[in-house]
């Protein structure tokens, strides 16, 4: 159960606010390739559900059994479900999985932010995201297929949404040419710095 493109885009829009688009688009293009349904029971690999029961019957077997389990289209983490006030079943709700998306990078970035600035933040913040620490994300490449999958999903949004739609009040992090040309920079809202948004 892939959602289209445009879907996941207005569910972005609508359930993280605090994150850019291009963001939370890009990880959860790694993370599920945009499919509520997606499982990842680490160290043991992905399952396929077709339904929603079926999707919550096998993580509860997996947690059960003691397994760190990745839920959703942002493949929330079973550990961060208690924290974040997601169910199980909550957590193959897109809308709320992207919004438990959206906190866990604000907390992210903010946590980044005090080591690093600009760009290093973000990747630090992607790394965060997908490991808990500053550097994991790094070694085992997700910061960098982030990145990647942002190169493709920048040019999407466009096609769907006006250029500076919602971008008037962004300030450039780091300087423009600290990454090539075709990599996204980020920019952060002036009025609340843990705001992502690319440009």
């Amino acid at each position: 159960m892939i959602l289209a493109f445009p879907a996941a885009l207005a569910l972005a829009h609508q359930c993280a606010p605090g994150i850019a688009p291009e963001a939370i688009m890009s990880i959860a293009t790694v993370e599920s390739r945009l499919d509520p349904l997606a499982i990842n029971v680490n160290h043991v690999g992905r399952l396929h559900a077709t339904s929603v029961g079926e999707a919550v019957a096998l993580a509860t077997r997996w947690i059960a059994a003691g397994y760190s389990v990745d839920i959703g289209i942002a493949q929330i983490n079973s550990r961060n479900l208690g924290w974040t006030g997601l169910s199980i079943a909550s957590a193959f709700e897109p809308c709320a999985n992207l919004a438990v998306a959206g906190k866990i990078l604000e907390l992210s970035y903010a946590r980044a932010s005090r080591e690093a600035s600009g760009l290093d933040a973000i990747s630090r913040t992607f790394s965060l995201y997908n490991t808990g620490n500053a550097a994991d994300g790094f070694r085992n490449l997700y910061v960098a297929r982030v990145w990647h999958a942002a190169e493709q999903v920048v040019p999407q949004i466009s096609a769907v949404e006006p250029a500076d739609a919602g971008r008037a009040n962004a300030s450039v992090v780091g300087p423009p040419t600290a990454v090539a040309p075709s990599t996204p920079s980020f920019v952060v809202g002036p009025a609340d710095p843990a705001v992502l948004v690319f440009r």
